[in-house]
C-alpha cells in the first residue's frame, strides 16, 4: 500500500481530530463470531453477557437457546492525540509501527512493535531532528492507520492546521507491509451465578464456538485467558502444592534459591497463548505479593496473600499457588477456581519473607563478573542504582540476561576497595540502600542488609 503527499505550492491540511474519530484515513473490518452458552450439563444458557476485551462497547447476550452472535467493526485504535503525544489503545493487545519520514521520504526515525494494549504513549517523536516537514504513519498489522504531518525542530509539535511548502519530486512517502488480517482479542462470557470464561480468538470471523460455564466456586472450571488491570487480574487460580501438606518455595524460576517462604505463587507468562505478555515479564515480577480471592458456590469469599517466586507458563493460568495458600484458597478441593488477584505490598504479612530485605550475590561471581538480586523485598523491583559515595551520579543496574530476576553490576565498582552507595527502589514507592565497598560485590553467596 502506497500514499503520498502531492506536491502543491500551498496545502492546507486540517489535523483536528482524533478523539472524535474525524482522522484522514479510516481503518475498519468487520467481526462476526457466533456460538452458544452452556451451563456443565449441556443444557442452553440464557441472557450470558457476550464481549471482547479489546472492543469495548461491543457487546450482545445469548438468547433462550444459548446462541450468541457478536457482530460489529473492529475501529481505529488511535484514541487521542497532544502536542506531540500520542495515545493509542489497540484492540487484540496488538502493537503498532510508527515511522517518522522527512520532506525527501527519509526514514529519520522508526519505532517498532511499540505495545499499546493498556493505553501506552509514545511521545517527542520529533527530539533531535533538525527543523523541517516530517511525516508520521502509524501502521497496524501492516496496513497504515493513519498519518500526521508536523514541522520538527523549534516548532515541534502538531497542529491543528498546518501549511506545506512545494515538495516537487522529493514527495514523502509512506509505505507499510505485513498481514493486515492478523487478529487477536479475547471473548469474555459470563452470566450471573456461573463464572466468566474467558476465550482466545485468533480472527475477526468464527462461528460455532461453544462456551461451558461451570458453577463459582467449584475446584474445575473452564480454563480461561487472565485478564489484566494495573493493580492486579482476573483469571484462574490453580494450585501446584499440597492443600494438606504444603512446602516451604525452592525459589522457582525467580531463582531465590531453598526459602523459608510459606505463602508463594507462580505468575502467568502468557495471556494469549505463547504470546509472553503475561504479567511474568521475564521476572520483573518476582518478589511482588497478590492478594488473591475467590468466591465460593456458597458465597464465601477466601482470601490470601502471597509473594511471587515463580512462572506458570501453561496457557490458561492467572495465578498458581504454592505452600499454605493452596489450602487457605481451596480448602479440601484442590483444582481449578475462578478469581481474581491485587497487587499489595508485602510488609507486615505473615509467611511471604524469611529475614529482612537484602542483597544476594549469586553463586559464580567474582571480581570480573557478578549478579545480585533482591530479596525479601516490600514489592517487586523497579530499579537498582549505584554511584560512588560522596558523589553526585547515579548509575542504573541493567537487569541480567544471564540469568531472571538478577541484577549485573559494572566491573569498575566490583574491583573498587572505595565505599559504593547501592539504592533499590521497590515498585511500592518504598526505597533501602546499602553503602558496601565496591569489591565486596563480587564475593559470591554473601548477602546485605538495606537500610529503609
Amino acid at each position: 500500500m502506497k500514499r503520498y503527499l502531492r506536491s502543491a505550492s500551498v496545502v492546507l491540511l486540517s489535523l483536528e481530530c482524533i478523539v472524535s474519530g474525524a482522522v484522514g484515513m479510516a481503518w475498519a473490518a468487520t467481526i462476526h463470531l457466533s456460538g452458544t452458552v452452556t451451563d456443565e450439563n449441556g443444557r442452553p444458557v440464557a441472557a450470558a453477557e457476550v464481549s471482547l476485551v479489546g472492543h469495548a462497547g461491543l457487546k450482545t447476550f445469548s438468547g433462550a437457546d444459548g446462541r450468541f452472535e457478536l457482530i460489529g467493526d473492529d475501529a481505529m485504535p488511535v484514541r487521542k492525540t497532544t502536542g506531540n503525544r500520542h495515545r493509542f489503545r489497540l484492540s487484540g493487545h496488538s502493537t503498532v509501527d510508527i515511522i517518522l519520514y522527512d520532506v525527501r521520504g527519509r526514514v529519520v526515525r522508526k519505532l517498532e512493535s511499540v505495545p499499546a494494549e493498556y493505553g501506552a504513549e509514545v511521545h517527542r517523536m520529533a527530539d533531535g531532528i533538525a527543523p523541517g516537514l516530517c511525516l508520521m504513519t502509524i501502521c497496524v498489522r501492516g496496513t497504515e492507520i493513519m498519518r500526521r504531518q508536523f514541522i520538527a525542530g523549534s516548532c515541534r509539535g502538531f497542529s491543528s492546521s498546518l501549511m506545506l511548502p512545494s515538495m516537487g519530486t522529493g514527495a514523502v512517502r509512506a509505505v507499510c507491509t505485513g498481514d493486515a488480517s492478523a487478529f487477536n482479542d479475547i471473548l469474555t462470557v459470563s452470566a450471573e451465578g456461573l463464572q466468566t470464561v474467558r476465550r482466545a480468538v485468533a480472527g475477526r470471523e468464527e462461528s460455532d464456538i461453544v462456551i461451558k460455564l461451570m458453577p463459582v466456586g467449584i475446584g474445575y472450571v473452564t480454563p480461561g485467558i487472565p485478564v489484566y488491570t494495573e493493580k492486579g487480574g482476573t483469571g484462574d487460580v490453580t494450585t501446584y502444592g499440597s492443600v494438606s501438606d504444603p512446602e516451604f518455595s525452592q525459589g522457582g524460576a525467580c531463582n531465590y534459591g531453598t526459602t523459608n517462604v510459606r505463602y508463594y505463587a507462580a505468575i502467568n507468562v502468557n495471556q494469549l497463548p505463547g504470546d509472553g505478555n503475561g504479567q511474568w515479564q521475564d521476572g520483573r515480577s518476582c518478589g511482588r505479593c497478590a492478594m488473591v480471592t475467590v468466591h465460593t458456590a456458597d458465597g464465601e469469599v477466601r482470601t490470601t496473600v502471597v509473594r511471587i517466586m515463580d512462572k506458570c507458563p501453561d496457557d490458561n493460568c492467572g495465578i498458581d499457588l504454592g505452600g499454605a495458600p493452596a489450602g487457605v484458597i481451596m480448602r479440601n478441593q484442590p483444582g481449578r477456581y475462578a478469581g481474581t488477584w491485587e497487587w499489595v505490598s508485602c510488609e507486615g504479612v505473615d509467611s511471604v519473607s524469611d529475614g529482612p530485605p537484602s542483597l544476594f550475590v549469586k553463586s559464580g561471581s567474582n571480581e570480573w563478573w557478578s549478579l545480585v538480586q533482591v530479596r525479601n523485598g516490600p514489592g517487586g523491583v523497579r530499579s537498582l542504582e549505584v554511584r560512588k559515595s560522596a558523589t553526585d551520579a547515579w548509575i542504573s543496574v541493567p537487569w541480567a540476561t544471564e540469568a531472571e530476576n538478577f541484577f549485573s553490576l559494572p566491573d569498575g565498582l566490583l574491583q573498587d576497595s572505595d565505599d559504593w552507595d547501592i539504592r533499590v527502589t521497590w515498585d511500592t514507592g518504598k526505597t533501602g540502600s546499602i553503602q558496601i565497598a565496591g569489591k565486596k560485590l563480587g564475593i559470591a553467596e554473601t548477602s546485605y542488609l538495606f537500610e529503609l
